[in-house]
């Protein structure tokens, strides 16, 4: 592998685990979000027509949800998604 490739695969590895990170920060915000409201798994799959083995998943890291799939489990939250430019210090 020459120095040019490495480098390249060392920047792809990077990026990949930043948006792993952000994933998993979602989440993790998602399940507090939850919590707080004392909604169990089981009643937000009802509210949303999701299996809860699915949600288990999501909250456990073994599955990554589709953007459909995150606004449909935080509407019945009382939340969404929004778009905000990054700044120096998001990065």
């Amino acid at each position: 592998m020459t120095k040019k490739e490495l480098k390249n695969a060392t920047n792809f590895f990077e990026n990949e685990t930043k948006l792993i990170e952000k994933e998993y920060e979602l989440v993790k915000k998602i399940i507090a979000i939850r919590n707080d409201k004392h909604i169990s798994q089981r009643e937000l799959c009802a509210q949303i027509g999701m299996k809860q083995p699915a949600l288990v998943r999501i909250e456990n890291q073994n599955n990554s949800p589709s953007l459909k799939t995150v606004l449909k489990i935080l509407e019945p939250l009382g939340y969404t998604l929004e778009i905000k430019k990054i700044t120096n210090s998001d990065l």
